[in-house]
C-alpha cells in the first residue's frame, strides 16, 4: 500500500514557481533575515550603556566591540564570496546555514561573558563572520535572480539594504526594553534564539536560479579567478578606470561617518540629562527616517540607471551640514529627534543604491564589485572609533566628533563628484570618438593602419543590404 502511494506521488506534477516568483520570495526571505541579524548590530548603543556600567571602560573601547563586528561582517566579504563560490552552485544556502549557526553560537556565548575582552571574541569576530556568510549568500542570490541586465535589479538589490534600517526601527525598543528590564545577556539569549529560527527558513530558500559561470570553472581557473589580482584588476585597468580606486574610497569615507549615530547617540543623549528609552526611540526615528528613504529610493531607482552615484553626490552634501550645524541646534529633545529624522534620510540615500552603483561604476563583475566595496567599507567602519569615542574621551565634547564628521562627508562629496565628472567625461569622449569615425575626420597625418581600421569600422555600423538579382545567382549555383 505504502509503495503504491509512493509510486502514485512521484507520479503527480510537482507545482513550480517561474524564477520570477521565486526571485521575489528569496527577496522577502532576505528582508527577513537581515531585519533579524541587524537587531543586535544597529541597536548595539543600547547595549553600551548597560557595559559601562558594568565594565567601567572608556567609550572607545566599548565602542570597538559594536564597531568590529560591523567591520568584520563586511571585510570579511571576499572570504565569503570565495567560499560560496569553491562550495558550488548550492553555496548559498550551504554558507548561509553556517553564517547562522556562527550567529546563534555568537549570541549564547556573549550572554555567558564575565569580562569585555571576551566579547572582542564572542561578538566582535563570531558575530561578524556569520553575518558575513549570510550577508554575501543574500546579496549574491539576489545577484542570482535578478542581474545587472534584469529591469528590476536596482529595486530588488535594493530590498537587501533595506533590512538594516527595518532591523534597526524594530528592534532598537526591543532591545531597549529588554536591556533595561532583563539586562543585555537576557536580550542576547532571546536574539540567539530568532535569529536560529527565523534564519534557518529563510536560508533554506536560497536555491538558486542556473549555474553562475564561475562553478562551471576547472580548479586552476577557479583558483585564478579568485586571486586578488583578478579582483582589483591589472594596473592598466585602473589607470584607464580610475572610478574603481575612487569608489572604493568614498565608501570607506562613508562609513567612517555613517556608524556613529548608532553607537554614540545613546550616550550623547544620556550625558543631556535624557533617559534611556527616550534615547532608545531616537534612534528610532533616525532610522524611520532611513526607512522611509531606502523605501522611496528603491521604488524610483529604475529611474536613475546609469547615474546611481549622483545619490551619493546628494547625501554626502546634506550630511556634510547636518553634522556641522548639529551642536548649534540641539538645544532640546524635539529639536534631536528632528536632526535625527533628517540624518536617517540621507544615511540611507548614501547606502541603498550601493549594490547596483558597485557594479554600475566600477565596471568589474557583480559580485567581485560588491565584495570589494565590502571590504573597503568595513575599513571605514574599522576607523570608526578614532572618530567618535576616541576623540570624545580626549575633548570630553561631542561637538568635535560633530565637526569631525561633517568634515569626512565633505570630502566624500569631491571623492564622489570626481566620479560623475569622470564619466561624464568619458561619455563625451566615446561620443565624439564615434562621431569622428562616423564622419571620417582624418588628416594628412592619420596611418595607413588607422586609416583601415576607421574604414572597417565605418562599413560594419552600416546595414548590409543584398540586392535580389545576388540572391537568385547564389540560389542558382546551389
Amino acid at each position: 500500500m505504502l509503495s503504491q502511494l509512493s509510486q502514485l506521488r512521484d507520479r503527480l506534477p510537482r507545482p513550480t514557481l517561474s524564477p520570477n516568483v521565486q526571485g521575489w520570495l528569496i527577496c522577502f526571505a532576505v528582508l527577513i533575515v537581515t531585519v533579524i541579524r541587524s537587531g543586535i548590530t544597529y541597536s548595539f548603543g543600547v547595549f553600551v550603556v548597560k557595559l559601562t556600567n558594568d565594565y567601567h571602560r572608556s567609550l572607545a573601547e566599548q565602542n570597538w566591540v559594536g564597531t568590529l563586528s560591523f567591520c568584520v561582517s563586511l571585510s570579511f566579504s571576499p572570504v565569503s564570496v570565495a567560499l560560496i563560490r569553491v562550495v558550488g552552485p548550492h553555496g548559498f544556502r550551504i554558507v548561509g546555514l553556517l553564517g547562522v549557526i556562527i550567529l546563534t553560537v555568537s549570541c549564547i556565548a556573549s550572554s555567558l561573558v564575565t569580562s569585555l575582552e571576551w566579547m572582542f571574541l564572542t561578538h566582535s569576530l563570531l558575530y561578524g563572520i556569520g553575518s558575513s556568510f549570510i550577508y554575501m549568500a543574500s546579496s549574491l542570490i539576489i545577484g542570482d535572480y535578478f542581474d545587472k541586465d534584469h529591469p528590476q535589479h536596482v529595486l530588488a538589490t535594493s530590498i537587501l539594504l533595506c533590512g538594516y534600517p527595518v532591523g534597526s526601527l524594530v528592534f532598537n525598543p526591543i532591545n531597549a526594553w529588554l536591556v533595561n528590564s532583563y539586562g543585555w545577556r537576557v536580550a542576547f539569549r532571546a536574539a540567539s534564539g530568532m535569529i536560529f529560527i527565523a534564519g534557518v527558513c529563510c536560508v533554506a530558500t536560497f536555491a538558486p536560479r542556473k549555474t553562475p559561470a564561475y562553478f562551471d570553472l576547472d580548479n586552476e581557473e577557479k583558483t585564478k579567478d579568485l586571486s586578488l589580482r583578478s579582483c582589483f584588476g591589472s594596473c592598466v585597468v585602473l589607470k584607464q578606470r580610475p572610478e574603481i580606486l575612487l569608489w572604493l574610497f568614498g565608501n570607506t569615507l562613508s562609513y567612517l561617518g555613517f556608524y556613529m549615530p548608532f553607537l554614540n547617540l545613546p550616550y550623547y543623549m544620556k550625558l543631556k540629562g535624557i533617559k534611556a528609552i527616550d534615547s532608545s526611540w531616537a534612534l528610532t526615528v533616525l532610522s524611520l527616517g532611513e526607512c522611509i528613504s531606502y523605501v522611496v529610493a528603491s521604488l524610483v531607482g529604475v529611474f536613475f540607471r546609469g547615474k546611481l552615484v549622483f545619490s551619493n553626490i546628494l547625501a554626502s552634501l546634506a550630511l556634510a551640514v547636518i553634522c556641522i550645524v548639529w551642536p548649534f541646534v540641539d538645544a532640546s529633545y524635539a529639536e534631536i529627534m528632528v536632526i535625527s529624522s533628517a540624518m536617517g534620510v540621507f544615511l540611507g540615500l548614501t547606502i541603498v543604491y550601493a549594490y547596483a552603483a558597485s557594479g554600475e561604476v566600477t565596471g568589474l563583475s557583480l559580485d567581485v564589485a560588491w565584495a570589494l566595496t565590502n571590504m573597503w567599507s568595513g575599513f571605514g567602519i574599522l576607523l570608526g572609533p578614532f572618530f567618535s569615542g576616541l576623540i570624545y574621551d580626549l575633548r570630553h565634547s561631542y561637538d568635535d566628533v560633530f565637526y569631525v564628521n561633517g568634515g569626512i562627508f565633505a570630502v566624500d562629496l569631491f571623492v564622489f563628484g570626481a566620479i560623475a565628472a569622470l564619466q561624464k567625461y568619458r561619455q563625451y569622449k566615446g561620443q565624439f570618438e564615434y562621431e569622428e569615425i562616423d564622419g571620417d575626420a582624418m588628416t594628412s597625418s592619420t596611418s595607413d593602419y588607422e586609416r583601415t581600421f576607421r574604414s572597417v569600422k565605418k562599413s560594419m555600423s552600416k546595414p548590409q543590404v543584398v540586392d535580389e538579382a545576388s540572391i537568385e545567382y547564389y540560389a542558382h549555383e546551389d
